[in-house]
């Protein structure tokens, strides 16, 4: 297995990709049509949950690519 040491912007370390993962292609467009870097915002209805976390109408977040869980697969992932 070829791999290569990569450096990301946002990681302290470099980490070890296989040249498989990699292409010069772009990758496909993202549900919906959202890009990675479009602002959004949530217009749910504002909400607590027991734990603390809470979801807040009007709250801007940033698309940071395609879903992260598999059960989630026409979804995206924001970054809020």
């Amino acid at each position: 297995r070829t791999a290569v040491a990569m450096r990301f912007a946002h990681n302290q370390l470099p980490r070890v990709c296989y040249l498989r993962n990699l292409t010069r292609d772009p990758p496909p467009p993202l549900p919906g049509g959202f890009a990675p870097d479009d602002l959004v915002y949530y217009n749910g209805s504002s909400y607590s949950f027991d734990n603390g976390d809470v979801l807040i109408f009007g709250e801007r977040g940033t698309v940071v690519g395609p879903p992260t869980l598999a059960s989630h697969a026409e979804g995206l992932t924001v970054l809020f």
